[in-house]
């Protein structure tokens, strides 16, 4: 990805909730009350997130990019149903990954370029061990933060509790956002 491209959907993502006023009156109680309005503009933002990040030498077929963009949904979904104990170490491993990648990216310009010593290819492989270690770590911290959110609110609220609210999301939270 180009770095104007990068910028320019990280202004898109930065300045969208400053659009909601310029949506009809009817498009703003839809996307405000609507749950069900709100995970189709999310699968929507995966779509086009994906689409916007393609790789142009490693082109994907429309089906995986569909395979694709439901897998980023149903992650997202599973990762933001986590209390932030989960959460913030989860994108902290995030970052770390991309960080990683970035620097294996490197290595493997100075490869092709015939500039990597010996010691590069090593390091270039224990980063690349890194990283799966890291997939796994955010795995981890996905479910499990999703387990621990999913039981806790099973518990507390016994029979009221509904599976599909849990994963669709709600109006409104319980004891409000905190």
């Amino acid at each position: 990805m180009e770095l104007k491209n990068a910028f320019t959907l990280l202004y898109v993502v930065v300045l969208s909730s400053y659009f909601e006023p310029l949506f009809s009156c009817d498009l703003q109680r839809l996307f405000t009350e609507s749950v069900l309005a709100k995970h189709v503009i999310l699968i929507v933002s995966c779509f086009f997130l994906l689409t916007l990040m393609e790789d142009d030498k490693k082109p994907r077929s429309l089906g995986e990019t569909f395979k694709l963009t439901g897998a980023l949904y149903a992650l997202y979904i599973a990762s933001v149903k986590s209390k932030a104990i989960f959460v913030m170490p989860m994108i902290l491993a995030l970052v770390a990954d991309h960080v990683l990648r970035v620097q294996v990216e490197l290595m493997e310009k100075r490869e092709a370029d015939g500039l990597a010593s010996d010691g590069d290819l090593a390091l270039k492989a224990r980063l690349v061990q890194l990283r799966a270690a890291l997939t796994w770590v955010i795995v981890a911290l996905i479910v499990g933060g999703m387990l621990h959110y999913y039981i806790r609110a099973r518990l507390e609220f016994g029979d009221q509790f509904s599976t599909v609210a849990f994963f669709a999301g709600t109006k409104k939270c319980a004891h409000g956002p905190a």
